[in-house]
C-alpha cells in the first residue's frame, strides 16, 4: 500500500488521507448547496453526533453485509471495529436515514434534501475510489 504522510506516529495513507479530504468537502458542498437552496442547517448543528453516528454505523454495517462470510464464519469480527472494515456508500445511505428521520419528525421535505445530498455523495464517493485506487485497494484480479 502505498504511504501518503507522515507526521511523527501517525501514519497516513493515501486511502485515509483521500477519504479524509472528501469527507471534508463533501460536506462544505452539502453545506452550501442547503444554504442556496434556502434550507435552515441548524439541525447539523444540533444534531451533528446523530448525522455521525448514522455515517459510521451506516458504513459498518453495509460492509459487514458485503463480507458477510467472513462474518459468518467468526461473529466475533463484528466487534472490531478498527480493522478497517467500511463502506462509504453505506455511510451516505446511513446518513440518508437519520436526514429521513429528522425531517420526518419535522414535518419537512426529504425529496429537497435529496437533491442537495446527491452532489455531495458523489464527490465523496469519487474521493474514496481514489483513494482506494492510489492506495493499490481496487485494481482488481
Amino acid at each position: 500500500m502505498f504511504e501518503a504522510l507522515q507526521l511523527g506516529p501517525f501514519l497516513f495513507r493515501s486511502h485515509t488521507l483521500l477519504l479524509l479530504i472528501g469527507i471534508v468537502l463533501s460536506t462544505e458542498l452539502f453545506l452550501r448547496l442547503a444554504v442556496s437552496e434556502g434550507f435552515r442547517i441548524a439541525i447539523f448543528l444540533k444534531k451533528a453526533v446523530w448525522f455521525l453516528l448514522g455515517f459510521l454505523i451506516g458504513g459498518r454495517l453495509l460492509a459487514i453485509l458485503l463480507l458477510h462470510r467472513v462474518y459468518t464464519q467468526d461473529p466475533m469480527r463484528i466487534l472490531i471495529v478498527w480493522d478497517g472494515v467500511f463502506t462509504v456508500v453505506g455511510g451516505c445511505i446511513g446518513f440518508g436515514l437519520v436526514l429521513l428521520f429528522f425531517t420526518w419528525r419535522q414535518r419537512g421535505t426529504f425529496i429537497s434534501w435529496i437533491d442537495v445530498l446527491v452532489p455531495a455523495a458523489t464527490l465523496l464517493i469519487a474521493f474514496d475510489w481514489l483513494g482506494r485506487f492510489f492506495g493499490a485497494l481496487s485494481y482488481g484480479k
